[in-house]
């Protein structure tokens, strides 16, 4: 409303809000067509994260989620589907992923295990794995914990971003320089079903 008022054109924030809407209600159709395609995907990435959202009439915001169900980084398909919900309940996933029983990389939050005791196969995130490492090594400079990510970015060289493209070789990046918050770490060559993630047992 402020940057159009500052353009010397006055739209109420009604107006605005009714145009949001009416996108949301216009692409809707597009985003059901995109979560069915990912669901006939046998392997599938999961994660959730906080957003705040201002309650309507309050003045006051309160924290929501906003869920992110995506394909492999080897898949040809390459989407994902945003869910907003206003909590981080279980529910949520088994609600999104109801009637998929493929493999979901995720990490180890509790709201998944109802998913593994209903046919999903859950696989383990490295990049959650490594980073537990990373924290050791950081904070009190373990040798052990140094070892044990120059092991795994030997086996699983190449670093590639969220949105598929790859970066420097970790193997090649000092310790406190490879981690990266939001890096999938994956194996050169491509696995068949897992993404380079190690499937729990």
């Amino acid at each position: 409303e402020g940057i159009f008022g500052r353009a010397g054109v006055a739209i109420p924030r009604s107006t605005l809000a009714q145009w949001v809407g009416i996108c949301g209600v216009r692409l809707q159709p597009l985003v059901d067509a995109l979560r069915d395609a990912i669901l006939g995907r046998t392997v599938l990435h999961a994660d959730e994260t906080p957003v705040e959202m201002l309650s309507p009439g309050k003045g006051k915001t309160h924290q929501s989620y906003l869920w992110a169900y995506g394909t492999s980084p080897y898949d040809e398909l390459k989407a994902i589907v945003y869910d907003f919900v206003e909590s981080r309940a279980g529910e949520n996933a088994r609600r999104f992923l109801a009637g998929w029983s493929g493999k979901l990389v995720c990490d180890d939050y509790s709201g998944y295990k109802a998913l593994f005791a209903n046919g999903v196969t859950e696989v383990g995130c490295l990049a959650h794995a490594r980073r537990k490492f990373y924290d050791l090594w950081a904070n009190h400079k373990s040798v052990v914990s140094e070892e044990a990510i120059m092991e795994h970015d030997v086996a699983r060289p190449v670093v590639v971003g969220f949105d598929g493209s790859a970066g420097a070789r970790a193997r090649d990046v000092a310790p406190p320089r490879r981690h990266a918050p939001f890096a999938v770490v994956v194996p050169r060559a491509a696995p068949a079903d897992v993404s380079g993630c190690a499937l729990r047992t």
